[in-house]
């Protein structure tokens, strides 16, 4: 579930409260964990705009430990229309090192589609308790 904090006339979220039903898996294969989901959003509509799509959506990929502490991989997602700017297509590669409870991510990602950023860096911290 995610609640209504983004800004949709800035297409930070549809605005409203949105739901979701997925499917996850993941199996080792030769060293490989290869992982997906396949899912259906159930996008909340704002009164007096347009009704957003339910979307499906899907990703598949495969990461790899390097050493103990250090990961990559890549992944590819794909997600049906919710209304003008059309499906999203993206990859993504990624590293991650994680000390104890932290976890450090790095990633780049390549969209596919004009609802997909052209190119994406960034950098994920998160800290378990």
């Amino acid at each position: 579930m995610k609640t209504r904090t983004g800004n949709a006339a800035r297409g930070l979220g549809s605005g409203g409260v949105d739901y979701a039903v997925q499917l996850e898996a993941l199996r080792p294969v030769a060293g490989w964990n290869v992982f997906g989901h396949v899912g259906w959003r159930f996008t909340g509509d704002v009164p007096g705009a347009t009704p957003y799509r339910n979307p499906f959506y899907a990703e598949v990929g495969a990461s790899r430990k390097l050493a103990p502490a250090v990961e990559a991989g890549w992944f590819v997602d794909w997600r049906d229309s919710i209304g003008r700017p059309g499906p999203q297509r993206d990859a993504t590669a990624y590293a991650a090192y994680t000390d104890g409870a932290w976890r450090y991510q790095l990633y780049v990602s390549k969209g596919f589609s004009r609802a997909a950023a052209d190119i994406a860096l960034g950098l994920g911290v998160r800290r378990r308790f």
